[in-house]
């Protein structure tokens, strides 16, 4: 079932992008790899290194801080230009990031994150059902909160249907993702996106059906650090 659209269609969408009208928009970015070497450092009994203590201690450690930690420059990129360009709707507030984790569903990149949290996402890095659905009543729950004049611009991999097959259903035209990022790897991708973010330079975004229409299947393979 397709979640409600209040009535408008694609073709208004794109009309309205296309003669400048105010459209919030709001940024989704996929997960870094959670069981790798790194996320073992971090989560060790006895932490050895300024980021794993951070993650040890009672405040514990934003997932931002921790996802940049463990993705690197893909993830840095990501964030940093998220943070520049999100304009969140009065209706949602907050930064108009989310992050999408294995077992969460959307969580916000200033969210707190202990030893338990990650260690959790590790016991699901290669999917699960109950991630999936959190996954998806998150989404839900966002197009609903999020109003119809609001698009969602998602940075990660779109070279399987891991995150799209669950967005795209609910969101349709209003998924978008950068034209010049679609046939990217991730390092391209980062380093574009920190680039872009320190420049102050938007880049163009198209719906992610449209771009698949013009330049075929994503051809990267889906990256270690999504």
């Amino acid at each position: 079932m397709r979640v409600g659209w209040s009535g408008e269609s694609s073709a208004s969408i794109v009309l309205a992008r296309k003669s400048g009208m105010s459209r919030a928009k709001i940024f989704v970015l996929s997960p870094a790899t959670t069981h790798g070497a790194k996320a073992r450092v971090l989560t060790a009994a006895e932490p050895r290194t300024a980021p794993a203590r951070r993650l040890h201690a009672p405040h514990g450690m934003t997932l931002g801080d921790a996802f940049t930690y463990l993705s690197g420059l893909y993830f840095r990129g990501k964030l940093a230009y998220a943070r520049a360009f999100a304009a969140s709707p009065a209706c949602l507030g907050g930064t108009g990031i989310y992050v999408i984790t294995p077992t969460d569903g959307l969580v916000g990149p200033d969210s707190i994150l202990g030893v338990a949290d990650l260690e959790r996402f590790a016991s699901a890095a290669e999917g699960s059902v109950a991630g999936r659905i959190a996954f998806e009543q998150s989404v839900r729950s966002l197009e609903v909160a999020m109003g119809p004049a609001c698009d969602v611009i998602l940075l990660g991999s779109v070279g399987s249907g891991k995150y799209s097959d669950v967005l795209e259903p609910a969101l349709g035209d209003r998924l978008l993702f950068p034209r010049r990022l679609y046939n990217e790897g991730q390092l391209q991708r980062g380093a574009m996106l920190l680039e872009h973010a320190e420049r102050g330079e938007e880049l163009e975004y198209a719906p992610l059906t449209r771009l698949r229409q013009e330049f075929g299947p994503n051809r990267q393979p889906t990256p270690r650090h999504r």
